[in-house]
């Protein structure tokens, strides 16, 4: 009798072990439903707004300046000058200048000093848009496309790794 408990226990066991595991990737399948119904609302609600983000994307012509008319829009790019931290890990463009042909001084760190190829803003319907190139070791034409919310005081947008092809959302707010 005592070597039957024992099987019984190890037949109970098992399926408690077969129903954690059932449950652990249902949790996971949920999870990951969730997760894309939410990125479907976000661009549903926001989609338009990224339009205009590819990480192969021109800014400008060389034509805009640090005041700029365009369809009775105003766009101070003077407010993008400051240094700015993304959150998710510390890496912080530091902008120090921009032209009147809309070239930006700035400089990128992780956390140290990554070499800024190209940087340029322009002015758009949704808002002021700055393009930041990267070429560095582990940065071989990595770019920042960022729109400038001011009523939050933040830039949104996509980093394109160049090195793994892949694009990510990203957010930087302005470092005090």
């Amino acid at each position: 009798m005592v070597s039957r408990k024992i099987k019984t226990n190890k037949k109970s066991s098992k399926s408690h072990q077969k129903n954690h595991k059932r449950k652990s990737s249902m949790m996971l399948t949920f999870l990951i439903i969730g997760c894309v119904v939410i990125s479907i609302g976000i661009y549903l609600f926001a989609g338009d707004k990224f339009n205009f983000l590819s990480n192969k994307s021109k800014v400008g012509d060389g034509k805009a300046t640090p005041m700029v008319s365009l369809d009775k829009k105003h766009y101070d790019f003077r407010k993008l000058i400051g240094r700015w931290l993304r959150p998710d890990g510390g890496y912080v463009i530091d902008i120090r200048k921009i032209d009147a042909d809309g070239k930006v001084d700035a400089s990128y760190y992780n956390p140290q000093p990554i070499n800024v190829s190209r940087a340029e803003v322009i002015g758009m319907d949704s808002g002021i848009k700055l393009f930041i190139e990267l070429q560095d070791v582990g940065y071989p034409g990595s770019t920042y496309t960022l729109i400038y919310n001011p009523h939050k005081d933040m830039m949104f947008g996509l980093y394109y790794q160049a090195a793994m092809g892949q694009n990510f959302d990203v957010m930087f707010v302005r470092k005090k």
